[in-house]
């Protein structure tokens, strides 16, 4: 799941994707530009590869933020949605049958 938070802690976006890659990342950040007007001055994600390589791409001049700890904002926002997901048994994109 990919989420993006504003400076005010306001969900932005959200996107689903099955893995974690470059490919997902890039499609993310074409979709966040597309929906709004300007671009960030600054960017807070975890150390995946896969947001460099997206941002190099699509703003190279945005500045990409990595620290530690800084990124607490957007996992704390995940709680709900990991809490409901740990009910319903996870994200799937299957369909259940029940045969009773």
């Amino acid at each position: 799941m990919w989420r993006a938070v504003d400076q005010d802690g306001e969900v932005v976006d959200v996107y689903v994707e099955s893995r974690r890659k470059s490919a997902a990342a890039r499609q993310f950040f074409k979709r966040l530009l597309r929906n709004h007007d300007d671009q960030p001055r600054t960017i807070v994600t975890d150390k995946l590869a896969s947001y460099r390589v997206a941002q190099r791409e699509l703003m190279p001049k945005v500045h990409h933020n990595t620290a530690k700890h800084v990124n607490n904002r957007a996992e704390q926002l995940h709680e709900s949605t990991r809490f409901r997901e740990r009910g319903m048994g996870g994200l799937s994109s299957r369909v259940r049958y029940n045969y009773s």
